[in-house]
């Protein structure tokens, strides 16, 4: 059988195994920490043999104080992700294995969970093409070609020393990544999109590298 991260968080996981199923888990994102960590009871309860098929090690995100941001801030896990990987996911435990990806055989195993991403949601508009999904312009942020509509939020990821991490955009756990996500990477374009309809016609200024600070949030700039 085959689930889907999204599946298994909504249904009661037991009702999908046997005593001494083999579950494959694909994947190493948080995703897949909460998987395995729901799994991790199990597997000792029913005997199960559990196994994580990876691309490459596990990531945890490292924070540096000196630029007040994380590095692998996108791929990276954090809070609990972090913790549970840390004890589980980078070396294996003694109820789960860490294989490659190219070691994974479907006929293998009873059950496949893929935890490797997300199918964005079709966009809610009448006009679009069939596949009913657009372009964004990484520079400013606007989506298609229809005027006025711009995109900002968790389906477009930010690469770094765009709308924030000017200046480390070679640096390990920056270079090569181009879907960066916080909430502080979403303010971040937001405002320079609130400052481009301000000003229709003229050119979106390049920020520079985005500080995390407790000042608060100017809410009406949301209001595009």
């Amino acid at each position: 059988g085959a689930l889907t991260s999204e599946e298994v968080f909504c249904e009661d996981l037991r009702r999908f195994l046997t005593p001494r199923s083999r579950i494959a888990v694909l994947g190493n994102s948080h995703s897949a920490a909460i998987v395995l960590s729901m799994l991790e009871p199990l597997a000792a309860d029913m005997g199960l043999k559990v196994a994580n098929f990876v691309k490459r090690p596990v990531r945890l995100a490292k924070w540096m104080p000196e630029t007040l941001t994380y590095r692998y801030a996108s791929t990276g896990l954090k809070g609990f992700g972090a913790c549970f990987a840390k004890d589980n996911m980078v070396e294996g435990a003694r109820w789960l294995e860490i294989k490659k990806v190219e070691d994974f055989q479907p006929e293998a195993w009873d059950l496949v969970i893929d935890s490797t991403g997300y199918t964005p949601n079709p966009l809610p508009l009448s006009c679009l093409p069939e596949k009913r999904w657009l372009e964004r312009n990484v520079r400013n942020g606007q989506l298609g070609k229809l005027p006025g509509l711009y995109a900002v939020g968790a389906p477009w990821g930010e690469p770094a020393g765009v709308v924030w991490g000017k200046g480390m955009e070679d640096q390990e756990g920056f270079k090569g990544e181009d879907a960066f996500h916080s909430f502080a990477v979403y303010i971040a374009r937001a405002e320079l999109i609130a400052d481009k309809v301000a000003k229709p016609g003229e050119p979106v200024s390049k920020p520079e590298c985005l500080r995390i600070t407790s000042e608060p949030i100017r809410a009406a700039r949301w209001n595009l």
